[in-house]
């Protein structure tokens, strides 16, 4: 369940990005020419961990890290660096190849736009329009791991492969999922449970072969409002 992350910021169109299209990526984006002796400050390496400091400080539910602040972190010194912010704007041409903008406030202190990982299609042809997020995976990591360690605790180690322990371990995988759900990193347990699957292997009757279909609770990016002017309930009776 690892995630690298790294960052650029010479290149001066987002549309030029290069595109890994993988989901065990984070890179990060904050362009700086550099020009007129106005050198960076930091090495890449440094703005790279300074986002690695904050998703990995971000921690349960994994919420998303939009205008998060990187600690330390020195704005460009040309305003004509800094991107434009916003839908059409440079800010979404950079997510829209998988990486992670980021931007600077009013008050000179670079933020993150929105974190993602740069996996931008399902099979390098279709594009994915879920699970791209960085916290997405972190969830989806958490469980993997919360399954193996449940599953090498006393009661299921050095036991029998019958169907008893099969059914006690998937009713803990339920349970864990539903704690998840709690926690609101799942949704719709209740429904995909009834999916989730233990059963022996095909090929090695010792071994258990578990299947968990989940939904991860997206983060909120967006509030898109629609107001309407109306003329409704406009009566006034003395």
């Amino acid at each position: 369940g690892s995630i690298g992350v790294a960052a650029n910021r010479s290149v001066t169109d987002p549309s030029t990005l290069p595109a890994p299209d993988t989901q065990y990526l984070c890179l990060v984006s904050l362009r700086n020419t550099g020009t007129g002796g106005n050198a960076p400050a930091r090495s890449l390496g440094e703005v790279a961990a300074g986002l690695a400091a904050v998703l990995a400080g971000n921690g349960v539910p994994f919420a998303p890290v939009n205008d998060f602040v990187i600690g330390g972190e020195e704005a460009p010194a040309l305003q004509s660096d800094w991107y434009s912010i916003g839908a059409g704007l440079e800010s979404e041409a950079v997510l829209n190849k998988g990486w992670t903008p980021l931007k600077v406030k009013a008050n000179g202190d670079v933020a993150v736009v929105r974190s993602t990982t740069t996996r931008i299609t399902v099979d390098g042809v279709v594009s994915a329009t879920a699970y791209y997020d960085v916290q997405d995976f972190q969830v989806l990591y958490l469980w993997r791991k919360t399954v193996f360690t449940r599953g090498s605790q006393p009661d299921f180690s050095n036991v029998k492969a019958s169907l008893t322990v099969a059914r006690d371990f998937k009713s803990e995988l339920i349970r864990l999922a539903q704690e998840f759900q709690d926690q609101t990193m799942f949704q719709a347990v209740d429904l995909l449970a009834k999916k989730f699957v233990v059963a022996r292997s095909a090929s090695d009757r010792h071994r258990f072969d578990v299947f968990t279909p989940v939904n991860v609770v997206p983060g909120l990016h967006v509030i898109a409002t629609n107001t309407q002017a109306t003329t409704e309930g406009d009566t006034l009776s003395i």
